[in-house]
């Protein structure tokens, strides 16, 4: 083997060595679902794992989901059927249920996470691992800038998170480039599947990916990808820390959570500086489980000058909420 493809080989299994152990190592539920689509990535994910299964005592399996029932989506099943196969590894497949045509990626990405979620908690598993690169978190922090993205956006893809109450989502590749879990693919001798939607260039991630991306690295900073990584991390560092910071103002400031109303005090968010009570708005905005898609920098910092000013009384924040504003208290409600 040659020595380049030897030394990245070694890489690639060093790191995620180094992030699955310690992952798992304060843990007994050492059994890991990973979600395989047949590309390159998941594909890497599982072989990796696969190797250190034993040493780990990793108990693994694997979950693919199909968003539609085409050839190849049928092809991408039988792929990953095969690799199970060969890995001695049990396997279970799911299926979008059709409610609507061409679904958003933020729907496609929302029912792949709840069907993974269910599928970890009924093998009573630990984990769930998902195969995002390097590449991935370059991707999505450029877009959420593109976006107008604040502090929490640009913390991008988190390595580690809750999926459900007893399920902890990893990605342990996020150190690594599609180009390097390539060359450790050729070097076993596994194939893959590619997603044909990928090279879609009316998608905005297809073009971040295969036209912004590039012209940054050929013309700016040929590493620019573990440039925008660094930057993911710093955020989330900071955003952990404003998060403690903020905690107990907000513990104080709510009145309310819930699924279509969140009510505060007033008088507690107004006395803040504006970034303060933009961030203050925004995590009462997450706690009650509302979504933050539609929600950029410019919205956040105009609810949080009118919570100070009072004015007007009754406004649209955007997307189907409204904000009533009373004397000591701020209401913001989902239209029913």
């Amino acid at each position: 083997m040659d020595t380049k493809v030897l030394d990245e080989t070694k890489r690639c299994r060093s790191i995620v060595l180094e992030r699955i152990e310690r992952i798992v190592r304060r843990r007994r539920n050492r059994s890991i679902v990973i979600a395989v689509s047949a590309g390159g990535d998941s594909v890497a994910l599982a072989r990796l794992l696969a190797e250190l299964a034993e040493p780990l005592r990793l108990r693994l399996s694997i979950g693919h989901f199909s968003h539609g029932d085409d050839d190849d989506d049928r092809a991408d099943a039988s792929f990953v059927a095969d690799l199970a196969n060969s890995l001695g590894l049990e396997v279970d497949f799911g299926r979008r249920v059709a409610t609507r045509t061409n679904p958003s990626e933020e729907v496609a990405r929302r029912d792949r996470l709840s069907w993974l979620g269910e599928i970890a908690q009924a093998r009573s598993a630990g984990y769930a691992a998902l195969g995002h690169t390097l590449d991935d978190q370059a991707e999505t922090v450029l877009h959420r800038i593109l976006r107008g993205s604040g502090l929490t956006g640009l913390g991008g893809i988190p390595p580690i998170r809750r999926l459900t109450s007893s399920v902890v989502l990893i990605r342990p590749l996020l150190a690594l480039t599609r180009d390097e879990l390539r060359g450790y693919l050729a070097a076993i001798g596994q194939s893959h599947r590619d997603d044909p939607t990928n090279a879609d260039v009316s998608r905005t991630r297809a073009r971040i990916r295969h036209q912004l991306l590039p012209t940054l690295k050929e013309s700016f900073n040929p590493r620019i990808a573990a440039a925008l990584a660094r930057l993911a991390d710093s955020a989330r560092a900071n955003r952990r820390d404003l998060d403690r910071t903020l905690a107990p103002i907000l513990d104080d400031a709510v009145l309310s959570l819930g699924e279509t109303e969140i009510v505060l005090n007033r008088t507690k968010i107004a006395a803040e500086p504006l970034a303060r009570r933009a961030e203050l708005l925004r995590t009462a905005w997450r706690r009650a489980g509302w979504g933050e898609k539609h929600m950029n920098a410019d919205r956040w910092n105009r609810l949080a000058r009118r919570a100070r000013s009072g004015n007007p009384r009754r406004f649209s924040v955007g997307h189907g909420v409204e904000a009533t504003i009373k004397d000591d208290t701020i209401h913001l409600s989902k239209a029913r």
